[in-house]
Parts: C-alpha cells; sequence; structure tokens
C-alpha cells in the first residue's frame, strides 16, 4: 500500500486515490466537510456540527469524488441542509452546491455570547435598528421600538431574499429547499 493510497482522514475519511491529492479541488471540499463534521477544534469554533455526519459512502474519496464531478460546483460552497431542512448528514441525496452568500443566509449563525438576533442591533437612543446583508452590503431595514419588532424586519427580508433567490434558480431541489425554509421561518414569526 502506498502513502497516498487509503490513508485514514481524522480517523474515519478514507483517502482512496492513487494520486497527489494536495491541490485536487475534489480533496479539498472532501477534507473540509470531513473537518466540519469529525474535528473537535473545528466543532469547538462552530458548534453547529456538532452532532453533524458524513454517510457511509462519503467516508470514501473516491465515492465523494464521483458525485461532485456530476454536479456544477466551481466557486460554490457544498451545502447540506438547504434541500432538507435541519438535515445533519452529509450525503448525495441531501447535498448541493449553492454561493456562499446564498449558503449564508440560509445558515443564518448565531454568534455566541451574542444577546440580540442576528440582523438587529440596539441604538443609542435605545431603540433597535434591522439591516441584512444582501448582494456583498448591508442594507438597511429601518428602526424599531423593540426588538421583537426589528428582528421580524430581518426576517421579513431574509425570507423575501430567499424566495427571489429560488425563483431564479433551476435546480429543482435547491428551488424547492429555499421555500421550504421561507414556509418555516414565516411560521416561526407567527408563533
Amino acid at each position: 500500500m502506498s502513502k497516498l493510497h487509503n490513508k485514514l482522514i481524522l480517523g474515519i475519511g478514507i483517502r482512496d486515490v492513487r494520486y497527489t491529492t494536495g491541490n485536487c479541488p475534489y480533496y479539498k471540499k472532501w477534507y473540509n466537510m470531513l473537518v466540519r463534521c469529525y474535528d473537535n477544534t473545528s466543532q469547538r469554533l462552530n458548534p453547529a456540527y456538532v452532532g453533524v455526519t458524513v454517510c457511509k459512502d462519503w467516508l470514501k474519496f473516491s465515492n465523494f469524488k464521483s458525485w461532485m464531478e456530476t454536479q456544477t460546483w466551481e466557486g460554490l460552497q457544498l451545502d447540506k441542509d438547504i434541500i432538507k431542512v435541519g438535515n445533519k448528514i452529509y450525503a448525495p441525496e441531501t447535498c448541493c452546491f449553492v454561493s456562499s452568500a446564498l449558503n449564508n443566509m440560509v445558515e443564518g449563525r448565531v454568534t455566541e455570547g451574542k444577546s440580540l438576533p442576528t440582523g438587529v442591533t440596539q441604538r443609542e437612543s435605545g431603540m433597535y435598528s434591522a439591516r441584512i446583508r444582501l448582494y456583498s452590503k448591508q442594507t438597511p431595514l429601518g428602526t424599531y421600538k423593540t426588538v421583537e419588532e426589528a428582528h421580524k424586519a430581518y426576517v421579513k427580508a431574509k425570507c423575501d431574499y430567499l424566495e427571489f433567490e429560488a425563483d431564479k434558480l433551476k435546480d429543482t431541489r435547491i428551488k424547492d429547499g429555499l421555500y421550504r425554509h421561507v414556509i418555516t421561518l414565516r411560521a416561526r414569526l407567527l408563533s
């Protein structure tokens, strides 16, 4: 067995190829996926990935590479939970490649220790501002008396953005997934 063949990565992934993977874009995507799921340091920095796994087939690099070769992926990010809201498994039927802007909007990371919801800041006056990042620019959404009103403005703008982006897509798996996210977000606003 050569050094580059069947090497175990992060104690779980199998690098089962016979070429150097150093500059291989398929390998980089696969390796970064494994890091998010199985590297303790990475999970401490991003606890949203605790409990996220990779399907058995994709633990072998060659299987992931074969799938990725059938996808449009250049300049895009691998996503596991747009197609299936709340998904915790990287697998062919649940993954897709999307722009970083779209991925970040769906993901909606919460900063640890932050007391205000995403998209909301408190002004010196005691009022609350809502804003959203669209197309690499911060877009103000107004000033509100309460945190709840400001957050609702942010969620509404997020839903509008996701619907607008979904309407432009040809991939029905991603389009339908974005619509499911919008339905989930709007339901939370009503509860």
